[in-house]
């Protein structure tokens, strides 16, 4: 029988037994280890990534727990389940949702359309007459609303009659309703759009810059990249332009530096937003682990932050970032042997030996 390497990474989990790669061989899903180790075998049809050191899988109909030796914890009669968050999971029963514990137990019973995970002590859950916050045992603490999404640092995003709003921990207004989209995310700044322009809020929801601008990505390192008619650059947190929008792309940073695009091809700035490598690949990663990877035609290689080629050019259909030392990648061959390959930043295969 041959099988097939369908989805080669789709995430990458921490958990007691070190950072595990959730990967499927055919029809099969199971966990790796950094050294390529089978942890957990593949055995289950699906499964949710790791979080707070469980998972679930679904194996001929059923769901079970499992922590990150494969052990099973429970099993259950869910239809779905989703990532464990502060000790309790989103789980359907029929038609309707509630949250499980690890021993499968129901710690709110099933009786919501949808439900958001548990953040900051509070999740998420929808009935008939709309979005709810929820405490630990199910109790509506406020609500209802068009849509609410889980608090980060203190604050939740909702819709009210089509306009986005922020509340505080006391469900009162810090951001009244009149935005048309809300996008919270890490470190604790927010995405605003607000007559189709976008636009940031800092940690405190007030403005840092103004909807003026046709996108604008994630702040990270005290960088966000934006575009503007056509045109991508980027701002520091202050709003400051240190230079003009003059690129076909710009990413976000990461570990110093970001990808940028000129025509079709890619290169890195550092974040003093100088060229440190050329716009000469036709695809770049972002850079993990003070690695990247780069792609001419078709063979991938690994860079350091100047530049420098670690690995010799090899012909990858996919290649992941590096995690522990380590990146898995798919060749045309261990595709077709069913196959997956982890390498390490010099190009040596580590696993299968």
């Amino acid at each position: 029988m041959r099988w097939f390497l369908f989805v080669f990474l789709c995430t990458m989990a921490n958990c007691h037994a070190g950072i595990l790669h959730r990967m499927s061989v055919g029809q099969k899903t199971g966990f790796v280890d950094g050294a390529g180790r089978v942890v957990v075998p593949f055995v289950y049809s699906e499964a949710t990534q790791f979080s707070e050191g469980l998972a679930a899988a679904r194996s001929a109909g059923e769901w079970v727990i499992i922590d990150g030796a494969g052990s099973v914890l429970s099993t259950n009669h869910c239809q779905s389940i989703e990532p464990f968050s502060e000790g309790l999971a989103g789980a359907r029963l029929q038609e309707k949702w509630g949250f499980i514990n690890m021993s499968s137990g129901w710690a709110v019973p099933p009786r919501f359309e949808r439900v958001r995970g548990f953040s900051e002590g509070l999740a998420c859950g929808e009935l008939a007459r709309g979005w709810h916050y929820l405490d630990r045992a199910g109790r509506e603490l406020a609500g209802p609303f068009q849509a609410a999404y889980p608090f980060r640092s203190g604050f939740g995003v909702v819709v009210v009659s089509n306009r986005w709003g922020i509340l505080d921990k006391d469900f009162e207004f810090k951001i009244k309703p009149d935005y048309d989209e809300i996008t919270m995310y890490e470190p604790g700044c927010v995405r605003v759009k607000q007559a189709n322009k976008w636009g940031l809020l800092d940690s405190q929801m007030n403005r840092r810059l103004p909807c003026a601008y046709d996108w604008v990505g994630d702040l990270v390192e005290g960088r966000v990249a934006v575009r503007q008619v056509g045109r991508w650059g980027w701002l520091l947190s202050s709003g400051r332009a240190p230079a003009q929008l003059q690129f076909d792309f710009a990413g976000r940073f990461s570990e110093g530096r970001a990808a940028f695009g000129q025509g079709r091809m890619y290169g890195f700035i550092n974040n003093f937003f100088h060229i440190v490598i050329p716009a000469q690949y036709e695809e770049v990663l972002p850079f993990s682990e003070g690695t990247a990877w780069v792609r001419k035609g078709t063979k991938w290689s690994v860079v350091d932050p100047e530049g420098n080629q670690l690995s010799a050019p090899a012909q990858y259909l996919s290649v992941a970032p590096f995690r522990d030392g380590v990146a898995v990648v798919a060749t045309k061959e261990s595709l077709r042997d069913g196959e997956f390959l982890m390498v390490n930043r010099y190009g040596k295969v580590i696993s299968p030996k």
